[in-house]
């Protein structure tokens, strides 16, 4: 047995053990569509769909499966159970394995959940995070945060609500995890059960894909401060495509954008920046328009405008002709992590743990117990 391996056993033995009730399944319940007025489920022949006798419409499906389309009053009243035993199941577009479970939600349309295990969830948010050719340290230090944050929205979730995460960005992009990418599998295998804690509890393990030379202090994003979430230089980034950018928008889009977001301004004329938090962020701006004009958020303005069509609210405007040019750097809300940064630690040698010590100060790895990493 090699130094390496060794120390790496012996600093795996020393994490403390996380125990907490939230964890006792070892699963997680995934929101993956919502207000659907109709599901489609593929099934292949080796799954027994007698079970599901008398529930939608099903027909062959020209390989030897089922398919079964939802729609209407076509589902019991309280919804549709379906444990896969790990065959993989097709809905709509997801590829799902676990317990698929269909229900109607509060405006009677379809909603469907997937719960699975802890690290079958960590090994799939992974693979759609980061690429799965990044280097190991890289999807290792996103592996303990996938896994951190799904228990940290566990604990925190509201109990009226019936499932822990989203599938989109609002959570951790999820999509499904019938597809088993080598390097994120072995990111998820070689960090099994290990999450992020701060005062002995799972940290909000937020992350982003580009800060562009420094991260956000959390306050100055949500208005919530956590010890951990901290503005921090970062010069690992510059090879990211968001490092710097540039987007040009008509007057007229802006002006639509504002509109359908609840802003009453007509003619957009300029853009103002009434304040920049440390990481030269706006905070607030003034719009102004040929009818008047608002003061508002720099993240409410990103948000109205559109996050693909303004990356970051690291930028700078200027009015040129019919359109608005921003100039910027960052992709993201820039809290936390930074993908492309975590990337370029790794590459220059950097391991996992010292990529998330970096990111997250005076936080502690933490290994949950193993009948609960599953």
């Amino acid at each position: 047995m090699t130094k390496a391996v060794i120390l790496a056993l012996a600093l795996s033995l020393s994490l403390p053990v996380f125990v907490s009730n939230a964890a006792a399944s070892g699963k997680v319940r995934v929101l993956v569509m919502d207000n659907l007025p109709g599901i489609t489920l593929d099934f292949p022949p080796e799954f027994n769909v007698k079970g599901l006798f008398g529930i939608g419409e099903k027909e062959p499906d020209g390989q030897g499966g089922v398919r079964m389309t939802l729609s209407g009053n076509s589902c019991p009243g309280g919804g549709v159970r379906i444990n896969t035993d790990g065959v993989v199941i097709n809905v709509n577009k997801y590829a799902l394995t676990g317990v698929i479970e269909i229900k109607k939600n509060g405006k009677g349309l379809f909603r469907i959940i997937n719960e699975l295990g802890l690290e079958d969830y960590t090994r799939a948010v992974v693979g759609e995070e980061m690429g799965a050719d990044w280097p190991l340290e890289a999807l290792k230090a996103q592996a303990v945060l996938a896994r951190t944050y799904a228990m940290y929205r566990e604990q925190n979730r509201c109990a009226a609500q019936d499932y822990d995460l989203c599938a989109t960005v609002k959570s951790q992009m999820f999509d499904g995890d019938a597809v088993i990418k080598e390097g994120p599998a072995l990111a998820a295998r070689e960090t099994r059960g290990e999450i992020l804690t701060y005062d002995g509890a799972p940290i909000e393990a937020v992350y982003h894909s580009t800060c562009g030379g420094r991260t956000e202090d959390a306050y100055d994003v949500w208005g919530r401060k956590y010890p951990y979430l901290i503005s921090r230089k970062c010069r690992y980034c510059a090879d990211s495509p968001y490092s710097r950018w540039k987007r040009r928008i008509r007057i007229s889009v802006l002006d639509d954008s504002l509109r359908r977001a609840g802003y009453m301004i007509e003619g957009l004329k300029a853009i103002q920046v009434l304040e920049r938090s440390r990481s030269r962020r706006i905070k607030t701006m003034r719009i102004i328009g040929e009818s008047g004009s608002v003061v508002m958020k720099g993240t409410d303005f990103r948000k109205a405008s559109g996050y693909s069509a303004i990356p970051s609210t690291a930028f700078e405007a200027h009015r040129d002709g019919d359109s608005f040019v921003f100039v910027g750097r960052g992709s993201g809300h820039g809290v936390g992590l930074c993908q492309y940064g975590a990337r370029g630690m790794a590459l220059a040698g950097k391991n996992y743990r010292e990529i998330l010590r970096y990111y997250y100060p005076g936080t502690t790895l933490a290994k949950l117990p193993e009948d609960k990493a599953r």
